[in-house]
């Protein structure tokens, strides 16, 4: 092998190292494919389901967020509450803002099928 095909292997594999002391060890292990941990908490489950724990990697913070998810009798998503700020947790956003933790509020009824989010910082 020459020199450079070799300093070309060598920084392709140093530029991959990099890149996976940034994932979580969670991701990095599991062979699930990138995408499945970057999914939000369904909106629609089994009726029945009364809560789950969701995890989530948020590609912008590179951090791997926790949430509490409540569902009501339908299966619908009720209440999550997000244990981040989700990278805008400076107050000067508006309404941007998000405080850590905070809650989202679904409501559902007439001209609402898919839920009406209201969110509360704590």
């Amino acid at each position: 092998m020459s020199a450079a095909k070799h300093a070309e292997r060598l920084y392709r594999l140093w530029q991959k190292s990099r890149k996976l002391s940034r994932v979580p060890s969670v991701k990095r292990d599991s062979v699930l494919p990138d995408k499945a941990w970057e999914k939000n908490a369904p909106r629609q489950v089994k009726p029945g389901t009364k809560k789950l724990q969701h995890q989530k990697f948020n590609q912008r913070t590179r951090k791997l967020e926790h949430s509490d998810v409540e569902y009501d009798e339908y299966g619908r998503q009720r209440k999550r509450t997000d244990y981040t700020d989700h990278g805008y947790g400076d107050p000067t956003l508006g309404d941007r803002y998000h405080s850590n933790p905070h809650t989202h509020i679904y409501e559902y009824g007439p001209g609402k099928s898919h839920g009406q989010i209201h969110r509360f910082n704590k």
